[in-house]
């Protein structure tokens, strides 16, 4: 009751009388759920959710591949260079 008669201070639909009782949904129920249908809130699917999910990950994976291959080149290109200046004195590596 207490929930009723703070709401009935704020909120103009409880003070005229629009609604009559307060009730908590948690908001998982709420997105996914057909009863409400204002502000476009019964359209959302959870495959759909899912299918977004999947290709956030899928993008994150490729993200990690990409660097782990871009750092593995680097190194190559870069022990490839100091192989080459420990084989011949007439390249010198400056610093």
């Amino acid at each position: 009751m207490a929930m009723k008669t703070f709401f009935k201070e704020f909120y103009w639909i409880y003070r005229r009388g629009a609604a009559q009782e307060v009730t908590l949904t948690p908001l998982r129920k709420v997105i996914f759920s057909d009863l409400m249908s204002y502000q476009g809130l019964n359209h959302n699917n959870k495959s759909f959710v899912y299918i977004l999910m999947a290709v956030g990950i899928a993008i994150l994976l490729f993200a990690i591949v990409n660097y782990i291959n871009l750092t593995v080149a680097t190194i190559t290109v870069f022990y490839q260079s100091l192989r080459a200046a420990n084989t011949n004195p007439a390249i010198a590596i400056r610093s």
